[in-house]
């Protein structure tokens, strides 16, 4: 049987298996989404946390610490088979923009993954803030569900299932009702007083990276659902902003009010 040109079957099994990678990063991003509504009892959140790095790059890859080590793997080999692939001069145009979304899409699932880890480690230090962290607790929960529910429907849009793309749309309505119903409620409790300074910082920074983690997976599911060649249109004004999809400093101290 002669092949098209561009349509090499071994290019296209190396592009599904990319976009399977992508699937794995979004599956470890739910886990620990799901930690985030799961911490574990202060006792085990403090002497965890009082480890220093060697022990936590020591953990399996199952743990929070563990899975973005992973991530960051598969992302470099991600971009490492993309960049591969596009010093091929037979590539369609096709294959070309298929290359680009996955590629952009890595580097956003693993923000993703990166910000959700940072929200569990808050989840860990919520509750040594007395009542009023463990209180917060349970309104944090509600905003990362719709989190882990935005996981599930990005995942259907790599899949490139029928009605994906708008069943994302709708998430993402859904999730910034509640954040910022959410919001809303830990203002009140700012000014009560009821929230210590440290926890109100805690929150803020727990919604902040839950957001950051909502936001990138939205973005992937976005290039999965546009047209191709559209994807690939946007990429340049994409790379313009992509310090912005960077996790590193969620955690960086916040000015004083």
């Amino acid at each position: 049987m002669e092949v098209a040109p561009g349509q090499d079957p071994s290019r296209d099994a190396v592009l599904q298996e990319m976009e399977n990678d992508l699937l794995t990063l979004l599956n470890m991003t739910a886990t620990v989404l799901v930690r985030v509504k799961r911490p574990p009892p202060v006792s085990g959140s403090v002497s965890r946390l009082k480890r220093k790095d060697p022990v936590a790059s020591a953990l399996p890859a199952h743990s929070p610490f563990g899975a973005v080590t992973t991530g960051q793997t598969l992302a470099r080999r991600i971009e490492q088979r993309s960049r591969g692939l596009l010093l091929e001069t037979s590539l369609t145009a096709i294959q070309q923009s298929r290359i680009d979304r996955t590629l952009q899409s890595a580097l956003d699932l693993l923000c993703a993954l990166q910000a959700a880890r940072y929200a569990w480690q808050i989840a860990l230090l919520l509750p040594l803030e007395g009542p009023s962290g463990r209180d917060a607790l349970p309104h944090l929960k509600r905003v990362t569900e719709q989190a882990i529910e935005m996981n599930s429907r990005v995942a259907f849009a790599i899949e490139g299932k029928e009605g994906a793309g708008a069943a994302v749309a709708d998430q993402y309505r859904a999730y910034w009702a509640v954040k910022e119903e959410t919001a809303v409620h830990f203002h009140e409790l700012r000014e009560s007083g009821t929230l210590s300074q440290t926890a109100r910082r805690l929150v803020r920074a727990a919604l902040w990276s839950v957001t950051v983690a909502a936001e990138s997976m939205a973005k992937a599911a976005a290039r999965f659902t546009l047209p191709l060649g559209a994807a690939r249109a946007a990429t340049k004004e994409q790379q313009e902003f992509r310090h912005l999809d960077r996790g590193d400093d969620l955690l960086a101290p916040l000015p004083r009010r």
